[in-house]
């Protein structure tokens, strides 16, 4: 039965802590590098109730599930008349699979998530993928989703493919996961 997220789930060299700011809930992400988990990735929120298109998901409502194999969070938020649902599935090897959808009813604004980088090293490979150092990268799990990197102002940007025309309503998902290397599936 689903209860309420705690303010931290840890698990393996990943620990993903929820921070309220607000209306809603951010998150950061620390991670074992070289010992100790350090603090790597922080969703960027801002705009507040006024900002239909915000940076990150709006995700105000967080609920925790646990798995056999892990943890699921599961969170939901809206913005203007755009409804967010996120779904973090944390493995018990480390990995912290993303799973976020948001259902529009016209063209939207900017939708994906915007993560402050908070140690320096961060490389991006592909468009899909993003090293964070220590050997831990951030993955985007399919062709419709890419991450890129604004290095002047230290932020990793998620975005999925862009919406179709003319055809609303419609829901639009991105899917990403922070692991170790060795992890990948």
């Amino acid at each position: 039965m689903p209860k309420t997220a705690p303010d931290a789930v840890t698990i393996s060299g990943l620990c993903l802590h929820r921070i309220r700011r607000a209306d809603r809930y951010g998150h950061s992400i620390s991670l074992a590098i070289d010992g100790p988990r350090v603090p790597a990735l922080e969703s960027v929120e801002t705009g507040g109730d006024q900002c239909d298109w915000p940076p990150s998901p709006p995700l105000a409502d967080w609920q925790c599930e646990s798995r056999a194999g892990g943890s699921v969070l599961l969170a939901v938020g809206t913005a203007g008349r755009t409804h967010w649902s996120a779904s973090i599935e944390l493995w018990r090897n480390g990995t912290a699979q993303f799973d976020v959808a948001a259902r529009v009813a016209g063209a939207p604004g900017f939708l994906g998530a915007h993560y402050r980088l908070l140690r320096p090293g961060a490389t991006l490979v592909a468009p899909g993928r993003l090293d964070l150092g220590g050997g831990w990268r951030l993955t985007c799990d399919d062709a419709t989703t890419r991450v890129r990197l604004d290095e002047p102002a230290g932020i990793a940007i998620i975005e999925p493919s862009p919406a179709v025309e003319n055809a609303w309503p419609q829901t639009i998902r991105w899917r990403y996961r922070i692991e170790l290397a060795a992890s990948a599936c």
